[in-house]
């Protein structure tokens, strides 16, 4: 119980030393609260996994509208006019919020 306090963690029963002296899974060492240490097994490390398979028609409602995406922003580039993805650099002149970022090829 002193331990739980000293590192601000909330005690539970059964887990303090004073009202449980042999825990089944292990004493807590004096540096680490005994909600902590090594813990009883449980359901809760169990992954999640789904309980039914899912329908043709459901997994079709869901690829419904994978076609549908937009095609992205492309805006004006400041310096050199040709069009470019929003927020990155202009392949063609290499320039990003005013100033020169990346060393084009000349062709």
């Amino acid at each position: 119980m002193r331990i739980a306090r000293a590192f601000g963690f909330p005690t539970l029963r059964g887990f303090d030393k004073e009202r449980s002296p042999s825990l089944p899974w292990g004493d807590p060492t004096p540096e680490f609260p005994a909600a902590f240490s090594r813990a009883p097994p449980c359901s809760r490390r169990i992954m999640a996994v789904p309980k039914k398979k899912k329908s043709p028609a459901r997994r079709d409602m869901r690829r419904a509208n994978h076609d549908r995406r937009n095609p992205p922003n492309l805006s004006a580039c400041p310096n050199c006019g040709d069009l470019m993805l929003s927020h990155r650099v202009c392949p063609s002149c290499g320039h990003y919020k005013g100033r020169q970022v990346v060393e084009v090829a000349q062709d």
